[in-house]
């Protein structure tokens, strides 16, 4: 499977190509990073983690709660372990605000004022507001109308990260007038 979906940069590493490569393997980390929050939004929801450890930061009083690592093979835990899976969410929920929480304060540092820059202060606020809702839902333990929330909030920050990136890609440089006459 994974050569099946990475097959052209396999390819690529394989012929020695290891700046083609390197620059592939960035966009695919790329999209593992915009996909895998979600990913795991599917996890607690599929195994109902959020009806467990309803309290926050902590999980029943504990950092990393109790029984994480309960089953056999230990990567079991990573899609069947409540506590893990629930553990896990609120992990890559806190690194992403973190993360983004850092572009924002890098966008007011270095961009200009525009397009790029509303951009990234929109990504931040839309996260901000996934993690304060993931936050309020968890709380009380998971209404239907706040978990249908959270989840079509999910979409609003994978929308914001797209115009975002789009927002920050590099713009070519046109051809100058003597290149476009010959």
């Amino acid at each position: 499977v994974v050569r099946e979906s990475y097959g052209a940069l396999f390819d690529l590493s394989e012929r020695h190509d290891a700046p083609l490569a390197f620059e592939a393997s960035g966009e695919t980390l790329e999209t593992m990073a915009a996909t895998a929050p979600d990913v795991l939004a599917k996890l607690v929801a599929g195994i109902r983690a959020g009806f467990a450890y309803n309290t926050f930061p902590l999980m029943e009083g504990q950092l990393v709660p109790a029984g994480y690592l309960d089953l056999t093979p230990w990567w079991h835990n990573l899609t069947a372990n409540v506590a893990a899976v629930q553990f896990n969410h609120r992990l890559l929920a806190t690194l992403s605000a973190l993360f983004v929480a850092g572009a924002v304060w890098a966008a007011l540092r270095r961009l200009p004022a525009g397009g790029a820059q509303r951009a990234v202060l929109a990504l931040g606020a839309v996260v901000a507001l996934q993690y304060g809702l993931g936050v309020v839902t968890l709380l009380h333990v998971v209404p239907i109308a706040l978990g249908t929330l959270h989840q079509a909030m999910a979409v609003a920050v994978l929308a914001a990260a797209l115009v975002a990136l789009h927002a920050l890609r590099p713009v070519p440089a046109s051809p100058s007038r003597a290149q476009r006459a010959s």
